[in-house]
């Protein structure tokens, strides 16, 4: 989490408020001695402005302009790629079997044994 946590202290010093900017800028503190500030919103509410403003500054930095537009685009790329690699899971279990060896041992003899991948 990115601030500091409110319900274990309510005052806290400026220089230890997490975000400070970030606090003061959308008024969600309020001073209530020189340079001591207490929280004057929800924290969920505080996290989605503050999460809307990262997703929005990363989006610029990357030039995407319609943020849903990418994301159905990277899921159709990650669909591609899974329904590629089922193919290419079945296509050495054939050979394997047709090879009378394991799937690892086929693997192996290609050079693409993976140990960490059926861990995942």
């Amino acid at each position: 989490m990115n601030f500091n946590d409110w319900d274990k202290q309510e005052i806290y010093h400026k220089d230890d408020i997490i975000n400070y900017q970030f606090l003061l800028k959308h008024a969600f503190i309020t001073e209530v001695d020189t340079d001591f500030y207490y929280l004057t919103n929800d924290m969920r509410n505080i996290e989605m402005v503050y999460y809307k403003e990262i997703t929005k500054e990363l989006a610029e930095k990357l030039n995407i302009t319609d943020v849903e537009k990418e994301i159905k685009k990277f899921i159709a790329k990650l669909n591609l790629y899974n329904e590629i690699k089922d193919i290419n899971d079945a296509l050495v279990g054939k050979v394997a079997e047709l090879k009378g060896v394991t799937i690892k041992e086929f693997q192996e003899e290609l050079g693409i044994y993976d140990p960490e991948e059926k861990k995942m």
